[in-house]
């Protein structure tokens, strides 16, 4: 096999959005390939609005929270649901300001450390005859392959527009729930579109029983792309900002509310921190507030942090990259699998909490230092597992 075979590789993932996960994970995976040798390209696939009529969303709001308020809608309407679901609504005064300010630091990050982007594509009918030629397309990761963020345009993240062209998943995922829904038509479709892919990995346990149970086909799981990376290269990044966390907790939880409030303040009172919160436009007048901050910057504030509570899958992942102490809680009910996963797979999901009465139970859990040796151990076996996986499928197509 020639594994130093240079390909043409096309990458279908959630790309130009505000959401650090989102844009770190893309530019894991395309930084990554490029140093095996690979020219690197990335499909530009515009999510659709939740309009029934389908018009181009104007400003892209955070891409994993559609999920989040979609289910949050669903559970807060039910009479037995606590209020630990509940979400402060977005602060609005200075929103609009605050995003595209945002928005300029993101595209900057996107131009300049990814590159290689194509032109935009919102449907079918845009990509079926433009897309990039390519000798291998990759779809993944994130939750490309949940029919709840990508609505109308579902099966294009399934390549729905290719023809006979090879192509592979890597680290895709589903969501946080095997509760998938295609729709009967979706799901024989969705079948046939993954029987035509010359391998398929996903990035959890859940992805795996999804690929088993409903579509009774083989998959690999492997580590989400960000973990793909040396720790040092995000470390680079974030030495980047001038950002300084250092004596905080940082409070990053799409998720907030007085319930949550109230914890938080706890557990900085007992750590002696004071409280930071970035991110969703929340401003908390009992938190410092950060509305406006860079990829880099929210790297460096996660570094610095003397500890951190989030609902964030890839802070979760930033956390245990620079060893720091943390506390991951749900983003929805019924969403924790994808946490879960990932915290067991490297032995430390007693770091998970499911909501604050099993913080109060587990107390001392919360304060208790991290054996990130051992962490460590797990994580390099799976990354190394997960790269030899990526480079043997890759060899495969270069034959």
């Amino acid at each position: 096999m020639d594994y130093k075979k240079k390909m043409r590789i096309s990458i279908l993932t959630f790309c130009k959005t505000i959401n650090y996960g989102a844009a770190l994970q893309c530019y894991a995976l395309s930084t990554y390939l490029k140093s095996q040798g690979h020219r690197v390209s990335i499909i530009n696939l515009e999510l659709p609005s939740n309009n029934s009529n389908g018009k181009k969303r104007s400003l892209l709001r955070r891409i994993v929270s559609k999920i989040i308020r979609t289910a949050r809608d669903l559970i807060i309407s039910k009479p037995n649901v606590t209020g630990e679901y509940e979400r402060y609504k977005t602060s609005s005064d200075k929103y609009i300001i605050y995003e595209k300010e945002t928005w300029k630091l993101f595209n900057d990050f996107s131009e300049n450390r990814i590159g290689g982007f194509t032109s935009l594509f919102t449907s079918y009918e845009d990509i079926k005859d433009s897309y990039p030629q390519a000798d291998l397309y990759i779809v993944g990761s994130d939750q490309v392959w949940n029919p709840q963020i990508t609505g109308r345009n579902v099966l294009l993240y399934f390549f729905s527009f290719l023809n006979n062209e090879p192509r592979i998943s890597y680290a895709a995922s589903f969501g946080g729930s095997e509760q998938i829904d295609f729709g009967e038509d979706g799901t024989i479709e969705v079948k046939r579109l993954l029987s035509k892919f010359n391998a398929i990995s996903v990035r959890d346990h859940i992805g795996l029983n999804i690929m088993n149970q409903q579509f009774n086909l083989p998959s690999r799981q492997v580590v989400d792309p960000t973990l793909l990376l040396d720790p040092s290269l995000y470390a680079e990044l974030a030495d980047e900002s001038k950002e300084d966390a250092k004596g905080y907790l940082y409070e990053y939880k799409y998720i907030i509310n007085d319930s949550w409030v109230n914890q938080i303040k706890e557990i900085a009172s007992h750590l002696n921190l004071k409280v930071r919160s970035d991110g969703e436009f929340i401003d908390l007048d009992e938190f410092e507030y950060h509305p406006v901050q860079s990829i880099q910057g929210w790297l460096k504030v996660i570094k610095t942090a003397d500890f951190i509570v989030s609902d964030s899958f890839h802070c979760t992942i930033f956390c245990i990259l620079f060893k720091k102490r943390f506390v991951t809680t749900p983003s929805y009910k019924g969403g924790e699998g994808r946490m879960l996963s990932l915290l067991k797979d490297l032995g430390i999901e007693n770091r998970f909490f499911y909501n604050i009465a099993d913080i109060q139970n587990r107390k001392d859990l919360v304060y208790n230092p991290i054996d990130y040796d051992t962490v460590y151990q797990k994580l390099d076996k799976l990354s190394g597992e997960s790269k030899r996986y990526l480079i043997d499928e890759i060899s495969k197509v270069a034959i």
